[in-house]
């Protein structure tokens, strides 16, 4: 067994650069490493953005299925029309909304399925982002 070493206090503030600098993530305080060592953490995600063109009231394909997504932002870009959305079926006006000039964010329940978009008022640009788990 080693010796035990008193844990670093947790910031207090989220704008600690502890906590907002992502190229050394804080971890919960655990002991300090043994000198010579090195921290070997790596960043297992990966994310993609996708900037679309959706037609007037055409439905698209915009992602496959993916079981290793761990999020998605979805970000209308038009400042007046509404953009729809659904996963694992075609979209339509009846889907989940976003107005405009919106976003939405899917983080720890994000569905696997596919994702279609859809608008009614004119052709929209619309940006999505998918972050999913890599191999490791």
């Amino acid at each position: 067994m080693g010796r035990w070493t008193k844990p670093t206090p947790l910031p207090d503030s989220p704008y600690d650069p502890r906590i907002t600098d992502l190229s050394n993530p804080l971890r919960p305080p655990r002991g300090r490493l043994p000198s010579g060592q090195v921290d070997t953490w790596e960043n297992r995600n990966v994310a993609n953005t996708t900037p679309i063109q959706v037609p007037q009231n055409q439905s698209i394909r915009v992602l496959p299925a993916n079981k290793r997504r761990s999020g998605i932002v979805i970000q209308n870009k038009d400042p007046t029309n509404t953009l729809f959305y659904a996963f694992g079926n075609d979209a339509s006006a009846n889907s989940i909304s976003i107005g405009p000039s919106g976003k939405d964010l899917y983080d720890f329940t994000t569905p696997p399925d596919e994702l279609y978009l859809f608008c009614t008022g004119a052709s929209i640009q619309a940006t999505v982002m998918e972050i999913s788990r890599r191999r490791g």
